[in-house]
């Protein structure tokens, strides 16, 4: 019980947080997603070394989030200022971003780093993993340098429901295994439970957010609904490959922010991709 209302209390805190950022402008909305990106980062890459001496991975460890920032905050000034979105502009901060890739190749040959290519390799997948879906939920809120969260909150809303759904479910009455040799405790009855609620949800979306059509909101959900799941998944993937029970502490009774992001991070390029199918 002490545990639940833990996880309660923490949950409200941090809805409240992120909601007020999200609702109160585009600075703040940068900023806290921003905030998300640098904590997923740090937690990703001090996952990568879980169980060795964290003192002498730190530098390391903060190079590669260092890394995986300068794309974000390069998007989110160039988003900022409406007078600057032009494809004219976009393209060379996309060519600094793999500029910066190349000199990280020349800092880690000229290191004494025993495994080069594996820090290359753990530096990369950061960015992709947790960078490009941050920059992608950057350009689905500010349209012609108009802001406009509607997109981000929708989709963030409904993975919330998708995983308390689940969770309420699969505690309740979950008795099949999803997936067994990844996640022991997620079940098939908990994720129809999401499922179903998340589906229901998209209606009142729709009805709070006119951003679009209710048949488009609908198919949004259901990519909330696979695509977080696999989020969640290969999360748990990433855990066991560590022998980790969370990615960070910096949520009580939830863990890490990577284990409250994992599904909303994962699922953000397929829904941007039908976003953009779309319109």
């Amino acid at each position: 019980m002490k545990n639940l209302q833990k996880r309660a209390i923490t949950a409200f805190l941090f809805v409240g947080i992120i909601l007020t950022a999200i609702l109160l402008n585009k600075y703040a909305f940068v900023a806290i997603f921003g905030l998300i990106c640098a904590g997923c980062l740090y937690e990703f890459h001090t996952l990568l070394f879980h169980g060795t001496l964290q003192k002498r991975y730190s530098r390391r460890i903060y190079g590669n989030v260092l890394l995986g920032l300068i794309p974000y905050f390069a998007i989110a000034f160039y988003l900022l200022d409406p007078a600057w979105v032009d494809y004219n502009r976009l393209f060379p901060l996309i060519t600094i971003f793999f500029l910066f890739i190349s000199m990280y190749y020349i800092v880690v040959l000229a290191s004494k780093i025993e495994k080069p290519f594996l820090m290359i390799s753990y530096a990369l997948t950061g960015v992709f993993y947790v960078t490009i879906p941050c920059v992608l939920i950057l350009f689905v809120s500010f349209k012609d340098g108009q802001y406009d969260y509607t997109a981000a909150l929708g989709l963030l809303i409904l993975t919330w429901i998708n995983d308390t759904g689940a969770f309420l479910v699969g505690s309740a009455i979950g008795k099949r295994l999803l997936f067994e040799r990844i996640s022991p405790k997620k079940t098939w009855e908990g994720f129809w439970g999401g499922a179903i609620l998340t589906i229901l949800a998209s209606y009142p979306i729709y009805l709070i957010f006119h951003l679009f059509p209710l048949r488009d909101w609908i198919v949004l959900a259901i990519i909330v609904v696979v695509f977080g799941t696999f989020g969640d998944l290969i999360e748990s993937m990433f855990k066991r490959s560590f022998a980790a029970k969370d990615t960070g502490t910096i949520l009580p009774g939830h863990g890490g922010l990577l284990d409250r992001f994992d599904s909303y991070l994962f699922l953000i390029p397929f829904a941007v991709f039908y976003i953009l199918l779309v319109y």
